[in-house]
């Protein structure tokens, strides 16, 4: 099923494992890891450079000496590690010691990788022996390793499980009813497998499931031992990097040409770099990749290499020619944008000429009218022209009459022309419905044709498996056919060694005459025995001769069986030549498809790019719309924020304004108070500075005066009356003192000085005027204490206003930047909506012309789906053609093929036969040899043909058992191509094969069973390498 062969799988391999003890289950990883990394090399390096030398360009080949079979083969070959493992399991009595002589008998100094260990101390167990891996040198342990491979599972629990009423049990452990068929023989042989016929079984199904896949390699590299994060030992990355190929493999790249292009994809992709470099080269696509290269200005064997169907690049070289296309098409796009642009403008500009000519057309006739309209012949002309008589109209009308009765006419003909037409149409309907449903009978053919194609591909696929096989098939045979010559060559080699044994027969009995005729000297009691022995001797003549004679004929037959083969082996080369002519041509039909499936993957990948593209604009706008609504939402917002705050500051601004005004107006009014007081308070104190002047004068004066009279007056009466008036007016004079001290203290003394000074003018003038200046400077003083306390007062609340005005001032200027930050905000937000609304119209002008652009590729892709659909409708026919013609002549070489397996059992059954006839030689020799027992130096050859034959018989054991497990896989093969249910003539002839085969080995095996291991007895060896010839036959 071709389903099946499409498929991804990803292989998760073990690690390269070397423990302290190394037993079976590691054997079996690093195997499986040898022979993948055999594979990886394989594929990397041999494959690599086969391809280079199947496209025919200069290579030298490079052995990198990775080649891994040696450790392979002495696991995996007969005689290597496993078939001995299996060989002792089916031996009675077999341990694992007795493996391990016997592969060190078998191995040691014979192959390379196989060796003994060094004893160490750091490995804890015993190591029997030691594999040089392509990781290292690994010792094993063999214990326990024949209980491990055999791995006994009983046949009763199987039947139990396959008939438990669990579903999982019962899909698990099912039994195939094929198998079951059978018998119970058969079912005890599959029973029977051991651990490493089933791995050796599914390394080979993996390997084969790998061959047929493209890989590609992951490696993982052990950064260090210590399991540390950030820490790379050099050595032993280096040491990874150098076992896995990975240096050889960057060594190749480097030196190869990793890249690579077939030359229809390189000149269709790097065209567009000199496009006139392939004109005349319209079919021949190698020449026109050479002519690009050429013109390009690439270096060829330097830079790049033409093979037989690609363009081999070095690295980088793709790189290169990428990046001049994309430049090239850079520059392309750009002279068509500028061509376009200007295109366009030249249409506005022809249009804007045409609207220049206009304009000046009706300047002119208006400027003609004004002229004109003032010209009385003009008016004159206007009046009299719907005076005219109208003999023109009534021509006109009867023109017009005669026109209607002839459309008239030609609509009555028309109308029957249109009925005709409809007619017609509903036939045409009818047609077309017609032709449509033939146009859908046609699709559903298609689709049924197109189904057969896909059979026929899922045919061509199968005939392809098939020829694969058949190719298989005649290895197989030319495998046998040369082990043939082999055994051929061995029996002739064994003839070789029968006649030496004769020669050395007849010396030995000449011998023997010589010591009869001195024994008939010495005893006469012998003649009797030597009569006996004489015509024993002429006995064993007369059986040499007819053996002679038989051998000659025998010579003869293998002349004739080499002249047969040989014919064979021209039938085959001739059969392999046709077959590989076929598989050209379908890998040649398998490219063709290969390239329109291509052409067609990436039309569709191209297709979703486009759809993805515009999606992802598709987002973007919806996000800018999101976008651009948030930055509305919330400028709306601050500007409602931004009218609460202007009001809020207008508000604060009236307020703070009518607070200034008021204040300013109180400030005012107190200010021409104090003014007016502070006038009147300074003429008030000018007028006391002169009065306290004149006061002084006086008072001067008057002691003067007083002085004199008391030095000169001595009564006592007129003295005391004056020394009281002294006494009072001191006393005034001092409370006055006190008082304009007071006073002076005062801020406002510079103002009542005058006051006092005319007071004690007044007071020294008369006495009785002391109450009133008294309460005079009561009154003033109070006046004093109240304007103090007003001025206090007023600035206390000067202070109070400033403060006020301070805070008010703050506040505004605090608001203002307010006002501004939010002002800047509010111009961001417009700027910010701005940009987004030219995004938005950037993003639908985008979103546009990338609509237009998807129209217009969905339009080309149609067309060249279309295109395409047909040019893969054609190719499917040329290839059921030739498939046709592919499948005829496979019948014909399976015609010829089954012919050659007829000659083949014909040459079977003439080796059959020859091999009896030769079995008879073998027993006629031995009686001969039992004849000669008695004699010593005999006995002692015999004794070492007879260790020969014992080894010859182990060895044909082995073979036994290998031919048990090929066919165990033949009939694997046999159940598998009756699940596939394909008439194969050849399935049928193997399965006749292998039955007759199996049938040769029950009686082999028996006859080896009654017959056990005896010298005497070697028509049993010669059963078993009969069988073993058989089972080559069919080893690969």
């Amino acid at each position: 099923d071709i389903r099946r062969c499409r498929f991804i799988g990803v292989l998760d391999m073990a690690g390269f494992e070397i423990l302290s003890i190394n037993s079976f289950e590691q054997l079996c990883i690093n195997f499986t890891n040898e022979r993948l990394q055999q594979f990886f090399n394989h594929f990397m390096f041999i494959r690599e450079q086969s391809e280079y030398d199947a496209e025919q360009i200069q290579w030298d080949y490079i052995d990198f000496g990775l080649d891994l079979q040696p450790a392979i083969d002495l696991i995996e070959k007969p005689l290597g590690l496993l078939s001995l493992l299996e060989e002792e399991c089916v031996v009675p009595k077999g341990s694992d010691l007795s493996l391990a002589e016997k592969l060190c008998q078998a191995h040691l100094g014979k192959s390379a990788p196989f060796g003994k260990p060094r004893p160490s101390q750091k490995s804890r167990g015993v190591a029997h022996f030691s594999i040089a891996h392509y990781a290292g040198v690994v010792s094993y342990n063999i214990d326990g390793w024949l209980d491990k491979n055999r791995d006994p599972l009983s046949e009763s629990l199987l039947e139990m499980l396959a008939g438990s009423t669990h579903p999982l049990m019962q899909q698990i452990f099912k039994i195939d009813p094929q198998t079951a068929a059978l018998g119970r023989r058969r079912r005890q042989s599959l029973a029977s497998l051991t651990v490493s016929s089933v791995y050796k079984d599914q390394l080979g199904n993996l390997l084969n499931t790998l061959n047929s896949t493209n890989p590609h390699f992951i490696r993982c590299i052990v950064p260090n031992y210590e399991r540390m994060p950030g820490l790379i030992d050099g050595p032993l990355v280096l040491q990874q990097l150098r076992c896995n190929g990975v240096l050889e493999g960057i060594r190749i790249c480097r030196r190869g040409y990793p890249n690579r292009l077939l030359f229809e994809e390189f000149v269709n992709r790097y065209r567009i770099l000199h496009p006139k470099s392939t004109d005349g080269c319209s079919n021949d696509w190698k020449r026109a990749a050479e002519q690009l290269c050429e013109t390009i200005g690439l270096v060829p064997h330097t830079q790049y290499q033409l093979g037989v169907t690609k363009v081999f690049c070095r690295v980088g070289l793709i790189g290169q020619l990428e990046s001049m296309r994309n430049e090239k098409l850079s520059k392309l796009v750009c002279g068509l944008q500028a061509h376009i642009r200007w295109y366009f403008e030249q249409i506005e500009l022809d249009n804007r000429y045409a609207e220049w000519e206009a304009l000046l057309l009706i300047q002119k006739a208006v400027r003609h009218h004004v002229v004109v309209r003032k010209w009385p012949w003009y008016r004159l002309m206007q009046l009299v022209a719907p005076m005219v008589p109208k003999e023109r109209e009534k021509v006109m009308i009867e023109d017009l009459t005669v026109e209607r009765d002839a459309l008239k006419e030609l609509v009555g003909r028309l109308e029957g022309e249109n009925a005709d037409l409809i007619n017609k149409v509903r036939s045409l309907e009818k047609r077309v419905s017609e032709m449509l449903d033939v146009n859908r009978r046609q699709d559903c053919e298609i689709g049924t044709m197109r189904e057969e194609m896909q059979k026929q591909e899922d045919l061509l696929a199968t005939l392809q498996r098939n020829l694969s096989e058949q190719e298989h098939k005649l290895m197989n045979l030319h495998s046998t056919l040369s082990e043939e010559q082999s055994r051929i060559q061995e029996l002739r080699d064994g003839n070789a060694l029968l006649e030496k044994d004769m020669e050395s027969m007849k010396q030995s009995l000449q011998k023997e005459r010589g010591a009869r005729e001195q024994m008939e000297l010495n005893q006469k009691l012998a003649h009797v025995q030597l009569k006996e022995m004489e015509e024993a001797l002429t006995e064993t003549e007369s059986v040499k001769i007819s053996l002679e004679s038989q051998l000659k004929m025998r010579e003869k037959e293998n002349e004739e069986l080499k002249t047969r083969v040989n014919q064979q082996l021209e039938t085959i080369k001739s059969m392999q030549s046709q077959i590989f002519d076929q598989s050209s041509r379908v890998s040649a039909a398998e490219s063709q498809l290969h390239a329109e499936r291509m052409a067609k993957k990436k039309a569709e990948n191209e297709k979703l790019i486009t759809d993805e593209v515009i999606a992802d604009l598709q987002k973007s706008l919806d996000h800018a719309e999101k976008k651009a609504a948030l930055l509305k939402e919330k400028w709306r917002v601050k500007d409602v924020e931004v009218g609460k705050l202007n009001k809020k500051l207008t508000d604060s601004t009236d307020q703070l304004d009518f607070c200034v005004s008021d204040m300013k107006k109180r400030h005012a009014a107190t200010h021409k108070v104090l003014q007016d007081q502070l006038e009147e308070y300074r003429r008030k104190s000018l007028k006391l500075e002169s009065e306290n002047k004149q006061l002084k004068a006086k008072v001067e004066l008057s002691l003067n005066s007083f002085e004199r009279e008391s030095s000169i007056d001595s009564d006592y009466g007129s003295g005391a009356r004056i020394l009281s008036r002294r006494h009072t007016t001191q006393n005034s004079h001092g409370s006055m003192r006190r008082s304009q001290t007071h006073l002076d203290s005062l801020s406002f003394h510079a103002k009542v000085r005058e006051e006092i000074s005319t007071l004690t003018q007044r007071f020294t003038k008369s006495g009785s005027s002391n109450d009133m200046q008294n309460r005079r400077l009561d009154e003033l003083e109070r006046e004093l204490r109240s304007v103090q306390t007003d001025k206090r007062l007023l600035t206390r609340e000067i202070d109070v206003y400033k403060r006020t005005i301070h805070d008010e001032t703050l506040e505004k200027e605090a608001l203002s930047k307010q006002v501004k930050g939010l002002v800047v905000d509010v111009n961001q937000l417009n700027k910010a909506l701005m940009k987004e609304e030219e995004h938005s119209i950037d993003l639908e002008r985008k979103l546009r012309k990338t609509q237009n652009d998807v129209t217009h590729y969905k339009a080309k892709y149609e067309d060249t789906l279309v295109e395409k659909d047909n040019e893969v409708n054609l190719e499917r026919k040329r290839m059921q053609q030739k498939l046709d013609e592919v499948v005829h002549e496979h019948q014909l070489k399976s015609n010829q093929i089954a012919i050659v397996h007829k000659t083949k059992d014909e040459l079977q059954t003439e080796l059959v036969e020859t091999q009896a006839e030769l079995d008879r030689a073998y027993a006629s020799i031995a009686q001969l040899e039992k004849l000669h027992d008695s004699q010593g130096k005999v006995a002692d050859t015999w004794g070492t043909q007879y260790k020969m034959a014992s080894g010859e018989l182990e060895a044909l054991r082995e073979e036994n058992n290998n031919l048990r497990t090929r066919l165990r896989r033949q009939q694997r093969e046999l159940d598998t191509l009756r699940e596939t249910s394909t008439p194969d003539n050849e399935a049928n002839m193997l399965e006749g094969e292998i039955q007759r085969l199996r049938d040769e080995l029950m009686s082999s095996s028996t006859i080896s069973q009654e017959d056990g291991v005896s010298p005497s007895n070697s028509s049993s060896s010669v059963h078993t390498r009969r069988s073993s010839i058989y089972g080559n036959r069919y080893e690969d």
